[in-house]
């Protein structure tokens, strides 16, 4: 039988802290492929080729510039599959940034 309500996806909240990470990891990839590009130009480099980050870096920024992000909005500590989202759109949106902007 149904009533015609759409079942509940989760306790309330879930969504929105999915779509704080995924804010907080896009704010964060930009960040992360603008420092990429200031660190080659320092060296007397172009910034040209592929996207030079990793995962793995990528999952240590979820610390370094996610997490206390999230806590200044009173997120204490990421689920596990919060973090993996975090790192997936962070490494995403820095490498579609790189490969938008690098030079040919």
């Amino acid at each position: 039988m149904s009533d015609g309500k759409a079942p509940m996806q989760g306790p309330p909240g879930l969504e929105l802290r999915k779509t704080l990470v995924q804010k907080t990891a896009t704010a964060a990839g930009e960040v992360w492929a603008g420092w990429w590009r200031t660190q080659l130009e320092s060296q007397g480099r172009a910034a040209t080729g592929g996207w030079p980050g990793t995962l793995s870096e990528a999952r240590a920024r979820v610390f370094d510039s996610v997490l206390p992000e999230m806590q200044k909005c009173g997120v204490h500590e990421l689920s596990f599959d919060e973090r993996e989202l975090a790192a997936k759109t962070l490494y995403a949106t820095a490498r579609r940034r790189w490969l938008s902007h690098r030079e040919r």
